[in-house]
């Protein structure tokens, strides 16, 4: 499975006159020379705001346009599971590299409860492609634990670690020390402390 490293570029999304989110078409080039990595999805707030459709399709158009430069991997976090599915199955048929999902959006979720989340998710991909959780307390108060990560990686071979969005030195920490799960975030607030504590990429 191929998984994120390094630096991953965050497609960033625009709005129009009407303040509705947006996407010109193109694929932003990247350094000449580079193998480049993307991300779309960083802005997931922004994202959210769009009607549901049209993010779908959007999704879809990104990651094959991106696609010809590298490999792409999206969010697919959203409002049901219903959305969620729908958009995996979009990202995975357009060609994704594989993807992320952020914790529940919404509602207190005890840690079981997100570990069925996350597996309700994980079995309705091939096992070969690849999906992070991702920790944003911006969006999303449940944050996700070490011990939710671990139990989730050997749970499922196709969940393969997690971006956590968390600025916490403590909590980096602890994620961080003696890990057998890829850990990125996609603050580039901490870019510098991320990378003295070994982690796997960044997404900036």
């Amino acid at each position: 499975m191929r998984t994120m490293t390094g630096i991953i570029h965050a497609v960033n999304i625009a709005a129009d006159e009407s303040g509705i989110p947006c996407w010109n078409g193109k694929a932003e080039p990247v350094v000449p020379g580079e193998e480049p990595m993307f991300f779309i999805g960083r802005d997931l707030e922004i994202l959210l705001r769009m009607p549901f459709q049209m993010r779908l399709q959007m999704t879809g158009q990104m990651i094959r346009e991106y696609g010809k430069m590298g490999p792409v991997f999206a969010e697919c976090g959203a409002v049901s599971m219903e959305q969620i599915l729908e958009l995996t199955e979009a990202a995975a048929e357009s060609g994704a590299a594989g993807i992320s999902v952020i914790s529940p959006l919404f509602f207190g979720a005890a840690q079981t409860e997100q570990r069925k989340y996350y597996l309700d998710i994980a079995v309705k991909l091939p096992e070969d492609f690849p999906m992070y959780l991702r920790c944003s307390p911006k969006l999303s108060s449940n944050l996700i634990s070490r011990e939710l990560v671990e139990m989730l990686t050997e749970d499922c071979p196709n969940i393969v670690g997690l971006i956590d969005g968390c600025t916490e030195a403590d909590r980096m920490l602890r994620l961080s020390e003696n890990r057998e799960y890829q850990l990125l975030t996609d603050r580039e607030s901490v870019y510098k402390i991320a990378g003295a504590q070994r982690y796997d990429g960044v997404i900036c």
